[in-house]
C-alpha cells in the first residue's frame, strides 16, 4: 500500500518546508539556486598537499583495510590524518553486515584515492569502487566543516555528516550490485506517478540532492545517507530499505 494516496505538488512541499521551521524567502531562493555538489560557485579551497603518510602508517591502514576485507587503491600516495580512512572504513562495513555480498562477491568493495577528482566533489562510484577526493579526504576538519555547509542548505539529508559522503556512495555501489531501481521503489512507495511530483517530495522528504537527477540515480544513496548517517530516519527511507532487503533476497 503506498503511503501517500495525494499528488505531491510543488505547493505542498513548499508548505510542508515552512512546517519544519523554514521561511517562504528560504524556500524561494533553493528553488532558484540550487546547490550543486559540481557548482562552480560553491568554489570548495581544500588544504595544500602534504607530506605523504609515512610506510608504517600506510601499513597500518592497509592492515586494517584487509581485515575488515575492503580493498585500499592508491593510498601508499595519502597525505592527509589515517584516521579518516579507518572511518569510511568502519561505515562502509555498518552497511555491508546488511549487504555482505558488496565485500564478499567477486568484486569486492574498494575505496580508491583519486587525486584528479573536482575540488566540488567528495566522491564518485564506479560500480563497485568508491573513488574519493583526495583533497576532500586530507582534513578532517575542514572537509567536516564544508559538508555541514550542504547540510545546512538542505542538500544533503538533515542531521547528517561528512561520514555520510561513504554511507550515501555504498548506496550506489548496493544499486548497482542488485540492479536496484530508485526511481521504480520511490513511485511504488508513495504512489505518486509523475515524476515532478515525486522530485518535489524528494527534496524536501529526503534532500535536494535526491532530486537532482530524473533517472532517481541518486534517491538510493541519499536513503542510505538518512537510514545510516542519521538517529532519526524517514517513513519514506525506511520503507525504500525495506524494498531493498526483499531485493536483496531474491538474489540469493
Amino acid at each position: 500500500m503506498p503511503i501517500f494516496e495525494e499528488s505531491f505538488s510543488e505547493l505542498d512541499a513548499m508548505l510542508d518546508f515552512i512546517e519544519q521551521g523554514g521561511t517562504e524567502e528560504e524556500w524561494n531562493k533553493l528553488k532558484k539556486n540550487p546547490v550543486s555538489m559540481s557548482a562552480t560557485d560553491i568554489s570548495i579551497k581544500w588544504p595544500k598537499r602534504r607530506k605523504r603518510i609515512s610506510k608504517e602508517q600506510y601499513k597500518e591502514l592497509s592492515s586494517y583495510a584487509r581485515d575488515s576485507g575492503i580493498v585500499l587503491e592508491g593510498f601508499k600516495r595519502f597525505d592527509g590524518d589515517i584516521g579518516i580512512i579507518k572511518q569510511a572504513i568502519d561505515d562502509a562495513n555498518e552497511i555491508a553486515e546488511k549487504f555482505p555480498e558488496i565485500k564478499n562477491g567477486r568484486k569486492k568493495l574498494t575505496i580508491s584515492l583519486d587525486e584528479y577528482m573536482s575540488p566540488d566533489d567528495f566522491a564518485i562510484t564506479n560500480g563497485h569502487i568508491i573513488r574519493i577526493n583526495a583533497n576532500a579526504f586530507r582534513d578532517t576538519e575542514v572537509l567536516r566543516a564544508e559538508y555541514e555547509k550542504l547540510e545546512k542548505e538542505r542538500w544533503f539529508v538533515k542531521g547528517t555528516d561528512y561520514r555520510s559522503i561513504i554511507k550515501h556512495e555504498v548506496g550506489h555501489v548496493v544499486a548497482n550490485l542488485y540492479g536496484i531501481n530508485g526511481l521504480d521503489i520511490a513511485k511504488k512507495i508513495t504512489g505518486i506517478n509523475s515524476n515532478i511530483e515525486l522530485m518535489a517530495y524528494l527534496e524536501n522528504k529526503l534532500s535536494l540532492y535526491a532530486s537532482e537527477y530524473e533517472d532517481g540515480s541518486e534517491i538510493i544513496s541519499e536513503v542510505f545517507s538518512d537510514v545510516f548517517g542519521t538517529g532519526n530516519p524517514s517513513e519514506f527511507s525506511l520503507k525504500f530499505m525495506d524494498e531493498c532487503d526483499k531485493m536483496r533476497e531474491k538474489r540469493k
